[in-house]
C-alpha cells in the first residue's frame, strides 16, 4: 500500500511513497512561495543523492532553504548519475519550481526556464487531487527504476 505525497496536474505526475510520517519538523519554506521563476537564485550543493542535490539557498528576503534539484533537473539531456554532475560545496545557481509549505518541500531547477527533457506523455492525475495524505491506495509495481518504482 501506498499514500500519495503530491500531485502535479500540470506535468501530469504524482509522486507515492510508503513512508507514513515525518522524523523531523517541515523546514519553513513560506519565504520561497511566490518567489519569481525567472529569478535565479545562488545555492550550495550540501547533499547528493542518487536522485538529485540537496541545494541550499537564501529567499530574497535572507531565509535559508533547503530544496531538492531531481537528476532531470541538472542539466539538459539525460543524467544517469548525479554524483557524476557535482560536488558537495559546489556553488550553484536555481530556480524555485515549486515549493510545498505543509510538508517542507521546494523543487528546484538549474536548467533554462523552458526547456524539456523529452517529449513525454502527459498522465492525468487530476482524480488524485483530492486524495487525502492519510488514504492508503492499493497498486502493484509495473517497473524499478534507479529513482523509484512506476506503480499502476
Amino acid at each position: 500500500e501506498v499514500w500519495v505525497s503530491e500531485v502535479s496536474a500540470e506535468a501530469g505526475k504524482l509522486r507515492l511513497t510508503q513512508y507514513e510520517g515525518q522524523m523531523h519538523a517541515p523546514q519553513d519554506l513560506s519565504e520561497f512561495v511566490g518567489v519569481d521563476p525567472y529569478e535565479w537564485i545562488d545555492g550550495e550543493i550540501k547533499v547528493i543523492v542518487p536522485t538529485g542535490f540537496l541545494v541550499e539557498l537564501q529567499s530574497p528576503t535572507g531565509s535559508q532553504g533547503t530544496g531538492l534539484v531531481h537528476l532531470t533537473q541538472i542539466r539538459e539531456g539525460w543524467v544517469d548519475n548525479p554524483f557524476d554532475e557535482g560536488q558537495v560545496g559546489q556553488k550553484v545557481q536555481v530556480w524555485v519550481q515549486s515549493v510545498d509549505v505543509a510538508n517542507g518541500r521546494m523543487r528546484l531547477s538549474m536548467r533554462e526556464l523552458g526547456t524539456s527533457s523529452g517529449a513525454q506523455a502527459v498522465n492525468n492525475v487530476l482524480p488524485f487531487l483530492d486524495v487525502f495524505p492519510s488514504e492508503w491506495l492499493s497498486g502493484v509495481i509495473k517497473e524499478v527504476r534507479r529513482a523509484g518504482f512506476v506503480v499502476g
